[in-house]
């Protein structure tokens, strides 16, 4: 595994990912009204959190599962896994249909879309399938070409259905289903070329994929409760208008979480392979690749809070600019992510996502508890200052909970 190069393919592909979006930003803020602007920040949010319901676990299933079956057996493991998301959405639409009425008035929505959020949620999953098995084959340009294909469609669809058909916050939400439905066919047809699909359906192998899902889905939902739920908060607590403010800061803070994601990318087949190499000699040069990463992300982080006050005086319209400290707070939550993210893989490779699940139900708990207080409390900047203080709490039970199931050599890997 090539760290280094893969990380800067995955990050050259993220960041020109999340630059397009900001080309959109000048636009978006002076043609959606700061509530539109929050309309589309809920339902985006929405969607987020019903995806990892929708995936039940079967998309970090079968990353783990590529380095421990042969390719026949994991073809058919694939094709059996897509019933998991068609079951969920199911089960979900008509969930969302029968508590329509309640969303819709406490996320102050239109009632008809709250139905919609599954399938809106459903259209990532082959995507976000065939991203990560490329990250698992070690092909980092085919994952940059998927995920920019992906993005350049959403970046088209958007200019077409916004500013050329005259929608408002409804028209970015369709161009982003739009592209996962484009980018799916494509992916489902290569997935078939490939083997990976196409195998016959085998219930027996279905069973330890959900109990494996059972363990990840509280913690996914743990996770995005303590990255998304803030938006929901400030939202209900606060209203629409205000919400708009804060999306654009959490999308400018976001620049930051697109390079935790390349991180992510690039690490995760590099902490399986040296799992599955057993060897302390290869755990050493684990840590001490860890160390370099923490080194990087301690320079991203002050490098962009220095230039956060420039990006908003480019780029954001003035009605925009009153959640600006807000990307401080975000910012430093996502540097303990960064930091969560370089040990949590051992979590998976062990499969011991119930502890995982634990420690992040209960903190997501804490963390929604204290973000709606400092709302009520402190306005819009004191969910972002919720989200920093639990994610850090979150990086050290993590680093404690990895320790105690497989230590690594943090010493040693200094001074030997």
């Amino acid at each position: 595994m090539r760290l280094g190069r893969n990380f800067v393919i995955y990050l050259a592909s993220s960041l020109i990912a999340g630059f397009l979006p900001l080309m959109l930003m000048p636009y978006l803020t002076r043609q959606l009204t700061p509530e539109d602007y929050g309309m589309m920040i809920t339902v985006t949010t929405l969607i987020l959190v019903a995806l990892p319901l929708v995936s039940w676990g079967a998309i970090p299933y079968l990353g783990v599962q590529y380095f421990r079956t042969d390719r026949t057996v994991f073809g058919a493991l694939f094709s059996t896994l897509l019933i998991i998301p068609v079951v969920t959405t199911l089960l979900l639409v008509i969930l969302a249909a029968l508590a329509a009425f309640w969303i819709a008035a406490l996320m102050d929505l239109p009632q008809l879309w709250v139905p919609v959020i599954p399938v809106m949620a459903v259209g990532f999953f082959i995507p976000m399938a065939t991203l990560n098995l490329l990250r698992m084959l070690d092909r980092p340009f085919g994952y940059a070409w998927v995920e920019l294909s992906g993005t350049a469609i959403n970046f088209g669809l958007t200019i077409v259905l916004i500013f050329a058909a005259g929608l408002a916050w409804e028209g970015r939400i369709l161009a982003v289903f739009g592209a996962n439905l484009l980018i799916s066919i494509a992916a489902f047809l290569w997935l078939m070329r490939q083997g990976f699909l196409g195998q016959t359906f085998t219930p027996a192998l279905l069973a330890p994929a959900l109990r494996f899902g059972a363990g990840v889905v509280p913690h996914d939902l743990a996770n995005q409760a303590m990255r998304l739920a803030d938006r929901l908060i400030v939202a209900v607590v606060i209203g629409q208008t205000a919400l708009g403010a804060y999306g654009v800061a959490t999308q400018i803070a976001t620049v930051m979480l697109v390079m935790l994601g390349a991180l992510n990318r690039a690490w995760t087949p590099l902490v399986f392979a040296t799992l599955a190499e057993d060897t302390e000699a290869a755990r050493i040069r684990l840590v001490r690749r860890s160390y370099l990463v923490y080194l990087g992300l301690l320079g991203f982080f002050a490098a962009f809070n220095f230039a956060t006050p420039f990006i908003y005086d480019l780029l954001v319209d003035s009605r925009y600019h009153g959640a600006q400290p807000a990307v401080f707070w975000l910012t430093l939550g996502f540097l303990f992510n960064g930091f969560y993210l370089t040990v949590v893989d051992h979590i998976f490779y062990l499969k011991k996502t119930h502890l995982l699940a634990a420690v992040t139900v209960l903190n997501a708990s804490a963390s929604l508890t204290l973000a709606y207080a400092l709302a009520g409390s402190m306005g819009v900047v004191g969910v972002p200052i919720a989200f920093a203080v639990t994610s850090g709490v979150v990086m050290i039970a993590v680093f404690g909970l990895t320790q105690w199931l497989s230590p690594l050599p943090w010493w040693r890997a200094l001074t030997a």
